[in-house]
């Protein structure tokens, strides 16, 4: 037994110095790693930082409007492509056109989130907290409040009379 355990030991020490033992590169540079054909080589140069700025022209929206959706809501399904198309209506004016998917909890979770994210995050509460759905909320981005509401079941008239009263203000 003590022999077998000097033999394992002597044969991890000779495979430890072997290991070890440089490899040649053929650039003549010792490397104890095997230079890899797939390696792209590394400038040692140091990079400039990425510079992020808006670009010359970047548009900022003035509205955003937020279509609280459900799948379960009939309101929502009564609304069919007004969304979409008053999407294409006022696709030149300055407006953010966002879908809140509050189907599920995954969905008012995420809602949350999306609110958070485009600036209307303190207007949570006044959105239904994720639970009120059927319905387009109209919000300005300069104050961040609501200036409009389009119901469900508004028809396009309506709807287009109301995006574009905000709009045009």
């Amino acid at each position: 037994m003590r022999m077998r355990v000097l033999g394992v030991l002597a044969v991890s020490l000779v495979a430890a110095i072997v290991l070890a033992q440089p490899v040649k590169q053929t650039d003549g540079q010792p490397s104890t790693i095997p230079p890899d054909p797939n390696r792209i080589p590394i400038s040692p140069e140091p990079r400039r930082p990425l510079e992020l700025q808006p670009s010359r022209g970047a548009r900022s929206a003035k509205v955003i409007a937020i279509k609280l959706h459900a799948d379960w809501c009939p309101l929502c399904q009564g609304m069919g492509t007004l969304f979409e198309d008053l999407g294409k209506k006022f696709d030149a004016d300055p407006v953010l056109f966002v879908r809140m998917d509050l189907t599920d909890q995954r969905g008012r979770v995420q809602g949350e989130y999306l609110a958070a994210a485009i600036g209307v995050g303190g207007l949570w509460k006044e959105l239904g907290e994720g639970k009120k759905t059927g319905e387009i909320v109209l919000v300005e981005v300069s104050t961040k409040k609501i200036v409009g509401r389009i119901a469900g079941d508004a028809g396009w008239e309506k709807a287009e009379k109301a995006m574009g009263e905000v709009v045009k203000k």
